[in-house]
C-alpha cells in the first residue's frame, strides 16, 4: 500500500488514507542518523486527534511520531519522527561498563525495556565503552560509533497492530555497485565546498603521553618517528625511520608548497598507546584530509535506484583527485516508489546540533585523557603508599639536618638519604622530592592557611573562578570554557597555543535559530580574524553570513565569504579582487599616483581637467555613428 495509516497516543489505527488520496508521502533517511517523514491529503477534521502516523513499504513498515501539523486550504500535513528515537529518548541507562565485547552483547542489554530487540546482526565488532546515568538514545549513538556498525529499524505490522520492533546491525549497509560521478556532472550539484587554503598534506600523528617511571606522571606524547615504512614491502607509502611525519606525495604536488614541499600538520590520538597503531591511524586520517572536502546531491535520474550508504566514485579531474565516498542520506517518495534526492561525498554542512555534538565529543575525549592521567598517578601513589614505609620523626630546633623544628615523615630513614619528604612545622605544610649540590631539601611545594604553592599540579578536574600563573611550560595547551544559559542556549570559548599556532574561537549557540562565531588565529607569518553566522532554517538547511580580516607578510585581506569580492593592501598597492583576480587596483608607479581598471561601465560622463566625454543626447546626434562625444570646458 502507498497510502499511510494514523494511530491515536496508545498506537491503535484509527484512520487509514488511500494512496489515491495522498498528495505527499516523502522519508528522509540518514545514514546512522535520523528518520525523518512528512505525508499530506485532504483535510478531515476526524483526524486532528493522531499522535503517530506510518507507512508501508514492500520490505517494512514505518512509524513516525508526529512533531508537526500544517493546515493549508483543503489539505493537512503531518511532519514526523521515527519511533525508535521517541522511545529511547525518555529512558536510562543507569550504569554499564562492556568492556571488550561484541556489538550483539552490548546492544542486547542498551536495549533492555524499551520494548526494541535486536534483530539480523551481521557484524563482530569488538569494543569497550562506558555508560552512566544518561539517556537509552545517547547510550545507543555511542555504542553505534564506538563498535563502527550501522543500524536500520525494522517494525512488523498485522491487522492493524505492530507486532514486533527490531533494530539490524551491519557492519555496513549496502554494497559498492561501481557507481561514479565526476565533479561537474550536470546530474549532481555542490551543496558545499572546503577551500584548499588549509588543507595539509602530511601528518604527525600524537598518542597517549608515555608514563615516567618512579613518578607516575606522564611526559611527552609518543610519536611514530622511530617507525619506518616502505612501499617495496608492501606499506602504502615510504616514511623514513627518523621523519616525524607520513605524507602523501600526490597531496603535495597538488596543494603542497610550490607542488615540492609538504604542508604539514599535528593530530592527536590521545587514545593510542602502540607507535606503529598510531601511523596506521594518521595515514587513515591523512588520506581522508588530504583533499578538499566535498558535499554533493543528486535527483533525478542519477538518483532513481541509488541507497542508503552505498558507496560511489567521484572524479575531480581538475584537481586529478579520485576518491570512494558514501550517500550519507536519501529522500524517498513512496508513491512513486524511488528515490528522489540523495547527498554523498564530505558532510560538510552541519547543523546546529550536530555542531555541539561534534564539540561536546572533543571535549569528552580531552576529559577522559586528563581522567586517564590522573587516575594513573593516584595509582602509583597508592602503589608506593601501600608497598613503602614511611619513617617519620619529630625534629626540635637546632637539628643536625638543618631543618626547622617539626614533624617530619620521609621514604627512608633519615640516616639512609631519604628522596621525599613531607613535613609539616609552624603552621606550614612543605613537600620535597630533591636536594641541592649542599645536600640540603628543595621545597617547592607549600600548604599554608592561605593555600597551596606548587610547581606542579595534576588533578582530574580543576574548578575555580581564576586561574593565575606565572609561567606555562608545555607542548601544547588548550582551555574550554562552556556556560548553558539557559535550555537551548549555550556560550563556549576555546584556547589552543602550540609552539606553531595561537588559536582562540568563541561562539553562542541557540539550538534551532542561530549560531555565532569569532575565530582568531596566529601563526609566525600570519594573523586573521573570522566572524561568523548560521542561520538554520526550515528543512535543516542552513544560511551562512561570515566575513574575514587576514594579515600575512604580504599585507592584508579584507572580505566576506558569501562574496566573490574582496580588496587586498599590500607594499605594492591597494587591489579589488574578484575570485582572488585583481579587476582594479591603486599603486605608486615611478613615484606617480595610477589606477588600473580591467573594464569600466561610465553611466554618463568622464571629467578629465578641461575635458568631458559624454554620451550624446538624442539620436540626431547619433549620425556620425560614435555613441560618444567630447566637449572642451570654456572658462
Amino acid at each position: 500500500m502507498k497510502g499511510a495509516f494514523l494511530f491515536d497516543n496508545n498506537k491503535t489505527l484509527i484512520k487509514s488514507i488511500q494512496s489515491l488520496e495522498m498528495l505527499e508521502n516523502t522519508q528522509e533517511m540518514e545514514l546512522n542518523g535520523l528518520i525523518t517523514a512528512s505525508i499530506s491529503f485532504k483535510y478531515m477534521e476526524e483526524i486532528e486527534d493522531a499522535a503517530y502516523f506510518g507507512v508501508k513499504d514492500s520490505n517494512t513498515f514505518w512509524l513516525y511520531k508526529i512533531r508537526g501539523l500544517t493546515k493549508e486550504n483543503d489539505s493537512i500535513k503531518f511532519n514526523g519522527v521515527h519511533i525508535l528515537f521517541d522511545d529511547l529518548k525518555g529512558r536510562l541507562v543507569e550504569e554499564m561498563r562492556p568492556s571488550g565485547v561484541t556489538i550483539s552483547i552490548v546492544m542486547s542489554r542498551i536495549l533492555e525495556n524499551t520494548g526494541w530487540t535486536l534483530g539480523i546482526v551481521q557484524s563482530n565488532s569488538v569494543a569497550s565503552s562506558s555508560y552512566y546515568s544518561q539517556s537509552t538514545l545517547s547510550a545507543f549513538a555511542d555504542a553505534i560509533e564506538k563498535w563502527d556498525v550501522e543500524f536500520e529499524p525494522r517494525l512488523t505490522f498485522v491487522d492493524g497492530i505492530i507486532v514486533k520492533k527490531e533494530i539490524d546491525i551491519y557492519d555496513r549497509l549496502s554494497k559498492d555497485y561501481g557507481r561514479w560521478f565526476e565533479y561537474g556532472d550536470k546530474l549532481i550539484s555542490v551543496t558545499a565546498e572546503t577551500s584548499t587554503d588549509d588543507l595539509f598534506t602530511a601528518f604527525m600523528g600524537r598518542g597517549k603521553g608515555e608514563q615516567i617511571e618512579g613518578t607516575g606522571g606522564f611526559g611527552r606524547k609518543i610519536t611514530f618517528k622511530d617507525i619506518e615504512w616502505s612501499k617495496s614491502k608492501g606499506d602504502p607509502v615510504d616514511k623514513p625511520k627518523g621523519q616525524s611525519f607520513v605524507e602523501l606525495p600526490s597531496a603535495t604536488k597538488e596543494f603542497g608548497y610550490n607542488g615540492l614541499v609538504p604542508k604539514i600538520g599535528i593530530i592527536d590520538f590521545s587514545d593510542i598507546e602502540d607507535k606503529s597503531e598510531l601511523l596506521e591511524r594518521t595515514y587513515k586520517y591523512l588520506v581522508e584530509n588530504a583533499r578538499p572536502k566535498i558535499q554533493f546531491k543528486g535527483s533525478g535520474l542519477a538518483a532513481k535506484d541509488i541507497e542508503l550508504g552505498e558507496t560511489c566514485a567521484v572524479i575531480h579531474s581538475d584537481m586529478n583527485i579520485r576518491y570512494k565516498t558514501r550517500v550519507f542520506k536519501v529522500k524517498r517518495d513512496f508513491l512513486n516508489e524511488e528515490v528522489i534526492q540523495f547527498e554523498f561525498g564530505d558532510k560538510v554542512v552541519l547543523s546546529v546540533a550536530q555542531r555541539q555534538k561534534d564539540e561536546d565529543k572533543k571535549n569528552e575525549a580531552v576529559q577522559k585523557e586528563n581522567d586517564d592521567r590522573f587516575e594513573k598517578t593516584l595509582e602509583k601513589i597508592n602503589e608506593s603508599y601501600f608497598n613503602g614505609d614511611g619513617h617519620n620523626y619529630e625534629l626540635k630546633s637546632g637539628n643536625p639536618y638543618g631543618l626547622p623544628a617539626g614533624y617530619y615523615s620521609f621514604d627512608k630513614p633519615i640516616d639512609m638519604n631519604p628522596e621525599e619528604v613531607i613535613g609539616m612545622s609552624a603552621g606550614k605544610l612543605v613537600i620535597a622530592n630533591k636536594k641541592d649540590a649542599t645536600g640540603q631539601w628543595e621545597f617547592r611545594t607549600f600548604g599554608t592557611g592561605n593555600g597551596f604553592v606548587a610547581d606542579e599540579i595534576t588533578a582530574g578536574t580543576l574548578n575555580g573562578n581564576l586561574l593565575q600563573a606565572g609561567t606555562v611550560l608545555a607542548e601544547a595547551i588548550s582551555v574550554n570554557a562552556k556556560q548553558d544559559i539557559r535550555e537551548g542556549l549555550a556560550k563556549t570559548a576555546d584556547l589552543e597555543v602550540t609552539s606553531e599556532r595561537l588559536s582562540f574561537e568563541i561562539d553562542e549557540r541557540k539550538l534551532g535559530e542561530e549560531y555565532l562565531r569569532a575565530e582568531m588565529v596566529q601563526t609566525v607569518t600570519d594573523f586573521s580574524l573570522q566572524f561568523q553566522k548560521e542561520i538554520e532554517l526550515q528543512g535543516g538547511e542552513i544560511e551562512k553570513i561570515n566575513s574575514y580580516f587576514d594579515f600575512n607578510i604580504d599585507g592584508f585581506e579584507i572580505g566576506k565569504g558569501t562574496s566573490d569580492f574582496s580588496i587586498l593592501q599590500t607594499n605594492d598597492g591597494i587591489y579589488l579582487n574578484h575570485k582572488g583576480v585583481p579587476i582594479s587596483s591603486w599603486r605608486i608607479v615611478e613615484g606617480v599616483p595610477q589606477m588600473d581598471v580591467t573594464a569600466l561601465i561610465v553611466l554618463e560622463r568622464i571629467i578629465m581637467g578641461n575635458h568631458v566625454i559624454m554620451k550624446h543626447k538624442n539620436q540626431d546626434e547619433l549620425k556620425s555613428g560614435t555613441l560618444w562625444q567630447h566637449m572642451r570646458k570654456m572658462g
